[in-house]
């Protein structure tokens, strides 16, 4: 869905690996979590002078690892940049869904564990390759170490579906302004608009909050004849109104409050939807 009135007011939980300011939090949970892995993987590989070793490579491995899960989680950034134009399903199944919850589409999840098995993948060369050289470990145990560091603190955190943060936050009883609640159910809207049929042709949804009802521009912008015959056959044939019925039911099904729903084609055929004539 192409509009900006529709935006998101929260941000997925890997965002906290990318912004500096969120790095104060970050980096001392890696060096605790570093350090218990180091420890334990060390004695149980039967390493000599497991706490000198310790204190040799510590600082690298936190180091090469907070940079690893960097890395991963900026592959997950650049899909936020994705086009969301005529490329809209590859939009919404690809950025939205990255950013929200990784399970709701193969493309997404796939994107989320490539990311992740990049930051593996860093962790155990940075840490094979230049942690442990000329440390005293074994070959060995370096390549065993290496591996239990890139699978135990690979930035797993990248699969949470930060969109139940947000269905927490919309259970927690709290004293919201106006304009904060208003913001929320926009992202609620803004979902249900991307999940209906031929959403890659809603240019953009407008929530009243006072008349309880949304307003949806259903347009198509491009010289590709496909794409013009398709939008035709959905919005501009006698099957429009059975259509249009339809996404209004799912949208009134999802959203509770939402009253009624208008689709605009064009100037003169507009489509209006009302939740308690369709009982």
């Amino acid at each position: 869905m192409k509009g900006n009135k529709l935006y998101n007011i929260m941000f997925p939980i890997w965002f906290l690996l990318v912004f500096p300011i969120t790095w104060l939090v970050v980096i001392p949970v890696n060096f605790i979590i570093d350090t218990i892995v180091v420890l334990a993987g060390l004695k149980y590989f039967k390493a000599n002078n497991t706490y000198e070793t310790y204190k040799k490579i510590i600082l690298k491995i936190w180091f090469f690892g907070f940079i690893a899960n960097l890395i991963g989680s900026a592959v997950l950034f650049l899909t936020q940049f994705l086009p969301n134009g005529n490329q809209n399903s590859l939009y919404n199944s690809i950025t939205s869904q990255v950013a929200w919850n990784p399970f709701n589409s193969i493309e997404s999840s796939i994107i989320v564990l490539f990311a992740i098995f990049v930051s593996m993948i860093l962790i155990y060369i940075f840490n094979y390759k230049i942690s442990f050289k000329k440390v005293g470990l074994e070959r060995k145990t370096a390549k065993k170490l290496a591996a239990l560091l890139a699978i135990v603190t690979a930035p797993w955190v990248l699969l949470f579906p930060s969109q139940l943060l947000y269905d927490g936050i919309k259970s927690i009883d709290i004293s919201l302004n106006e304009e904060m609640i208003k913001e929320i159910k926009s992202i609620e809207i803004k979902d249900a608009l991307n999940g209906l049929e031929g959403s890659m042709y809603i240019e953009d949804g407008v929530f009243d909050s006072n008349d309880f009802k949304v307003s949806v521009n259903c347009n198509v912008s491009t010289n590709d004849n496909n794409l013009l015959k398709e939008y035709k056959s959905l919005f501009e044939s006698e099957s429009t109104n059975k259509l249009l019925n339809e996404n209004a039911t799912k949208i009134f099904s999802e959203i509770s409050y939402v009253n009624d729903v208008i689709f605009k084609v064009s100037e003169d055929k507009i489509y209006t939807f009302n939740r308690n004539n369709m009982k």
